[in-house]
């Protein structure tokens, strides 16, 4: 849990903030979002292959 305190230095310190939302959609990926993606990749890309 992040505290106001937290939140009112992240917003002071853009580039802390960056950093902290890139590990967090870093970690949403490999929990996931990495196996799904791979096993249905060639069915995407045929998908948009197609609409092209």
């Amino acid at each position: 849990e992040v505290t106001p305190a937290e939140v009112a230095a992240l917003i002071r310190d853009g580039q802390q903030l960056k950093a902290r939302l890139l590990t967090a959609l870093e970690r949403f990926w490999h929990a996931a979002y990495a196996e799904e993606y791979e096993s249905t990749r060639s069915l995407m890309e045929r998908s948009v292959a197609r609409n092209e």
